[in-house]
C-alpha cells in the first residue's frame, strides 16, 4: 500500500485542546453606598433603625460565583480498559480511538508488556486501513508515548518484517529526530541492526554500557553462535563484542 510517508517524516504530531468550561458568574451585588441609604431610612431586616450595622460588603461589584467544574476527563484506566476491550474484540477503529485518549493522558502507558503486544496487534491491523488511521496510529507512537512507542517501532523492524507496519516503522526510524526519542539501550540495538557491517563494531562499546536483550541478540548474530548462517557480517573473535555480550548477560541475570 501506497503510504505517502516520505511527507510523513517524523510523523505528523496530533495537538489534543482540553477545553475547560467555566459557569456563568452570579448576579451583581449591591453597592455598599445603597445598603448603607437603605438601612439610614428602614433599617436592614431583622434590625432596628440606628442599631449598629455589620461591615459593608466589599465595594468591587460583582460577587463571582465558583466557576462550574470542567467536565472530567476519561481517567487513565477508563481509557486503557476501553483500548483493551475494543482491541479484544478487534474492533480496530475503536481501539485507535482510545489508544489516542489512554497516550493523551498517560504517555508511558506502553511501558506494560501486555499492553505493548496489544498495540503491537493495532499497528500491524491499522496499517493495512487507510493512510490517516495508519497516519495516526504512527503519530502516536513516534510523538505521543514516549520511549516506549519508539520501542514498538523497533519491535516490527525486528520481529514482524515483511509486514505493513514493518515497513513504515523501518522508514520512520531512519529519521534521526524519530530514533533520537528512543532510549539509548533501543538506539544501540537499532544501530548494531541497520549499521553497515565495518560500522556495527563503534556501537560495541555503548552496547556494554547500556544494551539490553535486544541489543545481545543483534551482537550474537556478530558472533560466533550465529556468524556464517544468519549473516555473513561476522566478528568472531571480536575482544570488544565478547565484553558487550559478557556484560549485557551480566545485566540481564541479576
Amino acid at each position: 500500500m501506497v503510504l505517502g510517508l516520505a511527507g510523513f517524516g517524523g510523523a505528523v504530531a496530533l495537538v489534543l485542546v482540553l477545553a475547560v468550561a467555566r459557569g456563568p458568574y452570579g448576579p451583581t451585588a449591591p453597592s455598599a453606598a445603597a445598603e448603607v441609604e437603605e438601612e439610614e431610612r428602614s433599617g436592614p431586616r431583622g434590625r432596628p433603625a440606628g442599631a449598629a450595622s455589620a461591615a459593608p460588603p466589599s465595594s468591587s461589584g460583582a460577587a463571582p460565583q465558583p466557576a462550574a467544574s470542567a467536565a472530567p476527563e476519561l481517567g487513565a484506566k477508563e481509557a486503557l480498559a476501553t483500548f483493551r476491550d475494543r482491541w479484544r474484540v478487534r474492533d480496530a477503529k475503536g481501539a485507535l480511538a482510545a489508544l489516542e485518549k489512554l497516550a493523551a493522558l498517560d504517555a508511558d502507558a506502553l511501558k506494560d508488556g501486555d499492553v505493548q503486544s496489544d498495540v503491537l496487534g493495532l499497528t500491524q491491523q491499522v496499517s493495512m486501513m487507510s493512510k490517516e488511521e495508519t497516519e495516526r496510529v504512527f503519530t502516536i507512537l513516534t510523538q505521543k508515548t514516549g520511549t516506549y512507542g519508539i520501542d514498538v517501532l523497533l519491535f516490527l523492524v525486528t520481529n514482524k518484517g515483511g509486514s505493513d507496519a514493518s515497513k513504515i516503522a523501518g522508514v520512520l526510524l531512519e529519521d534521526p529526530k524519530v530514533l533520537e526519542r528512543g532510549s539509548r539501550a533501543m538506539q544501540v540495538a537499532y544501530q548494531l541492526r541497520s549499521a553497515p557491517c565495518p560500522k556495527k563494531k563503534e556501537f560495541f562499546k555503548e552496547a556494554a554500557e547500556v544494551g539490553d536483550r535486544r541489543a545481545l541478540s543483534q551482537l550474537q548474530i556478530l558472533s560466533k553462535t550465529y556468524c556464517g548462517r544468519a549473516s555473513t557480517c561476522c566478528y568472531e573473535k571480536d575482544g570488544d563484542l565478547q565484553a558487550a555480550e559478557k556484560a549485557i548477560e551480566g545485566r540481564i541475570t541479576r
